[in-house]
């Protein structure tokens, strides 16, 4: 198994909350070369609104980089949150 399909299959195991619509990743490295895992945890648009955001969010991240290095992946784990319509631009501006 390539470590893109490691990665996948850890983060794609992770229990998430309802308002977590999606998660992905891209592996690249980061601003000192080292080797990077960048994740993106797609919510529903009225969570970050929420007056929760930052426990909710702290739990989901805390998740995300717990699964990692259970896996032993050696990337440095950056987990960012966008909204599903920010997302949607994103994908819309991409596929054109």
């Amino acid at each position: 198994m390539s470590e893109q399909e490691q990665i996948k299959t850890v983060l794609d195991a992770i229990d998430r909350p309802s308002f977590v619509t999606e998660i992905r990743h891209a592996l690249d490295t980061d601003s000192s070369g080292d080797p990077a895992v960048w994740v993106w945890v797609v919510l529903e648009d009225d969570t970050a609104d929420s007056d929760e955001f930052f426990e909710r969010s702290e739990v989901v991240k805390t998740k995300i980089v717990q699964s990692l290095r259970e896996a032993q992946i050696d990337r440095w784990p950056y987990v960012r949150f966008r909204g599903q319509s920010e997302q949607a631009e994103l994908d819309r501006a991409e596929a054109a």
